[in-house]
């Protein structure tokens, strides 16, 4: 079986609710979901969506970078448009 490698970002609340900011088995690599929050807990880039996705991105490729991997090979990305809709989930 590939090993598992856990790469967490150090932000406190992983360990308080349990996540990883990322898992690796084998070639795959799994990001958890990743929000414009930094370690602090304060928001980056307040009404602003595209500094909060560039923000979100850094993470990410921090995240990948850890991993051995990089945004260049490859992934799947899942937008939450509820947040973009403005919290009108019936649009």
């Amino acid at each position: 079986m590939p090993q598992r490698q856990e790469i967490t970002s150090g932000a406190p609340w992983e360990e308080r609710v349990g996540y990883t900011r990322a898992v690796r088995v084998g070639d795959h690599i799994a990001v958890s979901g990743t929000t414009a929050v930094d370690r602090e807990g304060r928001i980056v880039g307040r009404d602003d969506a595209y500094a909060q996705v560039l923000y979100c991105f850094e993470i990410i490729a921090a995240a990948l970078e850890e991993a051995s991997a990089s945004l260049g090979d490859g992934m799947l990305v899942e937008v939450e448009a509820d947040a973009i809709l403005g919290g009108r989930g019936d649009q």
